[in-house]
């Protein structure tokens, strides 16, 4: 058996056996050097390319968090405006707190418009868009109602 493991391992290195044998010491040096290098290289550009990556997703992240500002804003004023409506249709509260809280509504709206290139970059401007022309509808609805209601 340990010949034969023996042969098997002549014939698999065999080939560099006799390249080598066939070089002088300095180009033993250089193909030795090559055959660790290229692995490093790789290595190197593998994670140059992960880091590029990472960095990539990361400023988009920052862009996602600069966009996110202004839309959380505006999910709070119509929360607020929301509110303000159904105090008003119960009549808890008077018609200029909801023109406040419609004029804040609006002001918001204008906050996620000012991001418009962070919305291209993102992807979000046509879902904006109708997102956008629903909610001022939906203002311009609510405040119609609680105008005929007073």
């Amino acid at each position: 058996m340990p010949t034969q493991s023996r042969t098997l391992v002549q014939r698999a290195l065999g080939p560099a056996d006799r390249l080598l044998s066939r070089l002088w010491y300095p180009q033993k040096f250089v193909l030795i050097g090559l055959v660790l290098i290229l692995p490093l290289g790789w290595v190197v550009k593998s994670y140059v390319g992960v880091q590029s990556t990472n960095t990539a997703f990361a400023q988009q992240e920052a862009v996602g968090v600069a966009y996110l500002r202004p839309a959380s804003e505006l999910l709070a004023r119509v929360v607020a405006a929301r509110r303000v409506a159904v105090q008003v249709a119960s009549h808890q509260s008077g018609q200029a707190q909801l023109d406040l809280a419609v004029r804040q509504v609006r002001t918001a709206i204008a906050g996620v418009d000012s991001m418009h290139g962070a919305g291209a970059t993102l992807g979000l401007n046509a879902q904006w868009s109708a997102l956008r022309q629903a909610g001022i509808d939906s203002i311009a609805a609510v405040a119609e109602q609680s105008s005929a209601a007073t």
